[in-house]
């Protein structure tokens, strides 16, 4: 009787059970997506936001079990990173403009082109 078992041909049969798929790379594929769906969706605010947060909390995970870089996950963070900093300049593009035209309503100019127009602007009341 063989007592020398060879578990190499244990792991290739559990790897084509799972279709082939390693397990190492698993966080890897899954911060890409987030990575890419975070940048394509930069537009929708708080969703492709909080999608980037994920996509790194996904990169730290694959850093956790795996020790070593991989590509596939370094695309994803930088997409992530990409998707937040474009995100909090449009939001501070946002505030801005909104304070910008807080002040331009206050403006005596604003005031006569609405009495010109004849919109009276004491029933708009303040924000």
């Amino acid at each position: 009787m063989d007592n020398n078992f060879n578990y190499n041909n244990f792991e290739n049969y559990n790897n084509d059970l799972n279709g082939g798929a390693s397990n190492n790379k698993i966080y890897a594929v899954a911060c890409l997506i987030c990575g890419i769906f975070s940048l394509v969706c930069c537009c929708l605010g708080w969703i492709s936001a909080i999608v980037g947060v994920v996509a790194i909390v996904l990169f730290i995970l694959d850093r956790y079990f795996n020790k070593k870089s991989n590509g596939l996950a370094i695309a994803g963070l930088v997409c992530a990173i990409i998707t937040l900093v474009l995100f909090a300049l449009s939001f501070i593009f946002v505030l801005l403009a909104a304070d910008a035209l807080y002040e331009f309503m206050d403006s005596p100019e604003f005031q006569s082109m609405m009495n010109e127009a004849g919109i009276d602007i004491s029933d708009i009341g303040r924000f």
